[in-house]
């Protein structure tokens, strides 16, 4: 629930659209369900009221696939709904898919399972701090952070850092590397304090795993959770889960799509173009798979030990003092999310990643849990997730707790909010904006920052990036600028208000839209040589005042 950002920008990773004008196939079913190790027994949580259910909600939030599997003690059930490509391959509970935050949890366990070997790893416990591991590799703007945050801190997300998830989007960089840039970025709260959920401490960890292990993280999923839990369909990168799909029909990696309102229909995302895995997302998975990490994390079995599966669920920090569908506050542990729903735990943790979205639940009291995978990015499988719940708790229909309505309520908001945004950055425009200082050309070049890279401002639309009739109308009256991404999936456009203060409109041109995705407050910097020198940009907003702004000084 709480794990997709305020604004969709900060999470998909992009990729070449394949526009597709079919309208929405048919939602039927598919006869993939199965009851793993015995028959379907009364009780099953697929039945034909949930499957109605289901069907309305992939044609209501556009979902063209997903799969589900429950787990009920030593029972997995498992079924899969619609397509996992477009226009006809069934969306089956084998279909791979990308897993991305959920992997949180598989990194905090790589990390309990150093804790625990205390034969190879002495040195190793949940309070080391990471700077006594890796050195310079991991520095902090403030020394006593640098010296102080331990793996407890960076999974738990207390270390007063936020998201800064623009520094890694879209840009290809590997863990170390991640890790790196993070002494130029700024914290936004005090040392262990508040809750901020922050990818780059996950990869932060995981650089600190592969370096004390001198083994990649991918050979270790494989070797110490994969393998013994028998989880034979899973991945920690693309190359290594197309090779499953060679050697295996069924072992393929589902598409994954975002809804064209304009067109009424799907742009796909194409699968190559990834960041690359980093412990914060990266394993690609199956229901089926993930319901053997599940009934693990539930029975608290091996080959993590029961004080390491305590520590990934104990409360170290306070997500939130009112959470639905929780009663009362949700807290978060090490890579889960945890709260109490009609008197029993919950635990949980949600993913998005290129168009993907995932949930994975489990009830340790009740030895119940569920995991859905989807191929659209947006909350709908919460719904799914927690009426799978409330019907195993035995619930009646109308005491159902509505989080479809929850998460309608909460897509509207964000709709709202998104256009509210530029008025709310610069409420005290000039009806007469001054015009800016420089000629248009003279604010073009190069300009780099530190930790978020380079980008070059244009005069000219990337005419790849949009289609003829916006190109054509790109010359308006705001005096328009541009930029690309890394990746060149991000377009960046720098809209004039007045003077030298402009509007940054961030939009994905992964699926088409003509909608921004963001925006951010930014300003040229002219120095007394009549010469920009710099551009800065709000690209944090959970830092306040005069450290929010980033600056990149030009280049060239």
């Amino acid at each position: 629930m709480r794990h997709f950002p305020t604004l969709s920008f900060a999470f998909y990773l992009a990729a070449q659209p394949l526009t597709l004008t079919s309208a929405s196939p048919s939602w039927s079913s598919h006869a993939s369900q199965r009851l793993l190790g015995d028959h379907v027994a009364d009780g099953a949580p697929f039945h034909p009221a949930f499957d109605a259910f289901t069907d309305r909600l992939m044609k209501e939030w556009h979902i063209p696939g997903l799969a589900i599997a429950v787990v009920r003690e030593n029972r997995t059930w498992s079924k899969g709904y619609g397509y996992a490509s477009l226009p006809d391959v069934p969306f089956t509970p084998h279909s791979l898919f990308q897993g991305a935050s959920t992997t949180k949890s598989f990194t905090a366990s790589l990390a309990a399972l150093l804790v625990q070997d205390q034969e190879d790893y002495g040195h190793i416990q949940w309070n080391t701090p990471l700077h006594d591991i890796v050195g310079n590799d991991l520095v902090l703007k403030d020394d006593y952070l640098t010296t102080h945050i331990t793996f407890v801190d960076a999974m738990s997300h207390r270390t007063g850092m936020p998201r800064h998830d623009a520094v890694w989007y879209d840009r290809g960089l590997d863990t170390k590397t991640h890790t790196h840039v993070m002494r130029y970025l700024d914290t936004s709260a005090s040392f262990r304090t508040v809750f901020q959920y922050c990818n780059l401490f996950f990869t932060a960890v995981s650089h600190v795993i592969e370096t004390v292990t001198g083994r990649s993280q991918a050979i270790l999923l494989r070797d110490w959770i994969f393998e013994p839990l028998g989880m034979n369909e899973s991945y920690y990168s693309i190359n290594d889960a197309a090779k499953c799909q060679i050697a295996n029909p069924r072992c393929k990696l589902a598409d994954s799509y975002a809804w064209n309102k304009e067109t009424g229909s799907y742009e796909a995302w194409a699968l190559d173009v990834r960041n690359p895995a980093d412990g914060a997302g990266g394993v690609i998975s199956n229901v089926i798979d993930y319901s053997k990490w599940i009934r693990a994390l539930m029975y608290e079995e091996g080959p993590v030990s029961k004080d390491g599966h305590a520590g990934l669920k104990y409360p170290l920090s306070m997500a939130g003092a009112e959470v639905a569908p929780f009663a009362g506050p949700s807290w978060y542990g090490m890579g889960l999310e945890g709260g109490v729903y009609r008197g029993t735990k919950v635990f949980s943790h949600n993913g998005g990643i290129s168009g993907y979205a995932s949930t994975m639940k489990f009830l340790p009291d009740h030895k119940f849990g569920l995991v859905v995978f989807q191929n659209s990015q947006n909350n709908a499988m919460e719904a799914i997730g927690w009426r799978l719940i409330d019907e195993f708790l035995g619930m009646e229909e109308k005491e159902f707790y509505d989080m479809n309505k929850t998460q309608s309520d909460m897509a509207k908001k964000r709709e709202d909010q998104l256009e509210a945004l530029p008025s709310m950055l610069y409420p005290n425009v000039s009806a007469v904006p001054v015009q800016p200082q420089l000629p248009l050309q003279d604010y073009t070049g190069r300009y780099g920052n530190a930790a978020y890279g380079e980008f070059n401002i244009t005069l000219d639309a990337p005419s790849d990036l949009l289609d003829k009739s916006e190109l054509e109308s790109s010359g308006s009256a705001d005096l328009p600028l541009y930029a690309t991404s890394k990746g060149r999936h991000v377009l960046f456009t720098f809209r004039h208000v007045s003077a030298e203060h402009w509007l940054l409109e961030l939009r994905m041109v992964i699926y088409d839209s003509k909608v921004a995705d963001d925006y951010k407050k930014a300003k040229f910097e002219v120095g007394a040589d009549g010469i920009v020198q710099r551009v800065g940009a709000v690209m944090e907003a959970a830092v306040p005042g005069d450290e929010a702004w980033v600056w990149f000084d030009r280049v060239e």
